[in-house]
């Protein structure tokens, strides 16, 4: 969306006095707090020497995250 649109559509919002909302949906699952325990392979470039095999466990939820906490939809 470009600013010109965002101007215009709040321009249109205060002159009207509507009240606006705004949801980040993207972001909608980001730091949430993660119940179950969660485990995920390290990223190639951030290996250590000779732990190449350990696991990293969650603590927060990640963006694109395949399997969604119950309760959190």
């Amino acid at each position: 969306m470009e600013w010109n649109t965002i101007g215009s559509i709040v321009a249109m919002v205060a002159h009207s006095k509507w009240d606006i909302f705004h949801l980040d949906v993207i972001t909608t699952f980001l730091n949430g707090d993660l119940k179950e325990k969660v485990f995920m392979m390290q990223l190639e470039r951030f290996f250590i020497t000779g732990q190449e095999t350990k696991m990293c466990q969650l603590t927060k939820i990640l963006y694109g995250l395949k399997q969604v906490p119950k309760g959190l939809i």
